[in-house]
């Protein structure tokens, strides 16, 4: 393994060992030394880029987006159409490791221009069933076997 490869995997797992550390933490300094000041949320998000399904029952429409960072309470969304303030959505979020869904609902509570035809927005989960370290953990293994293959 050269150099720069084995540099770029102990990046990634020192991530994924700090994730490991501080996913059972509970308290108001759980990811203190990586958290904005004025970021409020209960719990942390975690950068991680999933191909989504999204399926609004009130327009019978489908669309497609990828996540930017998710959460157990919400998800952000890149998508190439601005959704709506208060559309239900049913989500499918496709693990990039074998293609399993998972599936989830949530609604729209913030949607803002991000780029030319390119959106954001902020997802708040109905319930909170999403399981974010495993969903990242799985994301990141893949990136790895992805990027030694290829070297």
């Amino acid at each position: 393994m050269g150099h720069g490869l084995r540099k770029q995997a102990r990046t990634c797992y020192q991530s994924v060992a700090f994730l490991l550390a501080t996913a059972d933490k509970k308290g108001e300094n759980m990811w203190r030394d990586n958290l904005n000041l004025d970021d409020r949320r209960k719990f942390p998000r975690y950068e991680v880029s999933l191909f989504s399904r999204n399926f609004d029952a009130n327009l019978q429409r489908e669309s497609e987006a990828h996540t930017k960072d998710i959460s157990a309470q919400g998800i952000g969304l890149f998508t190439i159409r601005q959704l709506p303030v208060g559309t239900s959505l049913d989500i499918c979020l496709y693990m990039p490791d074998n293609d399993e869904q998972i599936h989830t609902r949530g609604i729209v509570i913030w949607s803002s221009l991000a780029g030319p035809a390119k959106f954001r927005a902020g997802i708040r989960l109905e319930k909170m069933d999403l399981k974010p370290v495993p969903i990242v953990l799985r994301a990141l293994s893949q990136q790895i076997r992805t990027r030694y293959y290829y070297l």
